[in-house]
């Protein structure tokens, strides 16, 4: 089980990392490389196909699982873009957060500010509706059996 853990984790910051490097090449690609080639003005289909052949493989690969509705979408660049910002943030991550949010124990020796700092970080990933309950439950339950 710990074994299956680790390589989704694995797998997760792979992804993580091939998403980010696809955002900054995203954004590099709005900022500088279409304006200053002149491409900007290209047709979205165009640009979609400049885009790709920019990014490595893998991306093309995460291209092809984004969720775009049609052929049509598939050859906005906004549509493309977009699409790829709402797969760098996926909801499936939220359960992932949760985890490592009620994973987290206070050490014995660990100043109460530092635990309570880090497990504030950690419930901004929650996307909890209440995540001041969240957080009074969170340390609540990890006082009990202390003296």
């Amino acid at each position: 089980m710990e074994r299956e853990r680790d390589e989704g984790d694995d797998q997760l910051a792979e992804i993580k990392k091939i998403v980010s490097r696809m955002k900054q090449i995203s954004d590099n690609l709005n900022k500088i490389y279409l304006v200053a080639s002149a491409f900007d003005k290209e047709t979205e289909e165009r640009q979609v196909a400049i885009f790709l052949n920019v990014v490595v493989q893998e991306s093309v690969q995460l291209f092809n699982s984004l969720k775009l509705k049609d052929e049509e979408e598939k050859k906005d660049i906004d549509e493309v873009q977009k699409a790829l910002e709402e797969y760098r943030s996926p909801k499936g991550n939220i359960l992932h957060s949760r985890f490592l949010f009620y994973s987290r124990k206070h050490d014995e020796m660990e100043p109460f500010d530092s635990y309570l700092m880090d497990i504030r970080k950690l419930c901004e990933d929650c996307e909890s509706k209440d995540s001041d309950d969240m957080l009074r439950d969170k340390v609540v339950l990890d006082s009990r059996g202390r003296e």
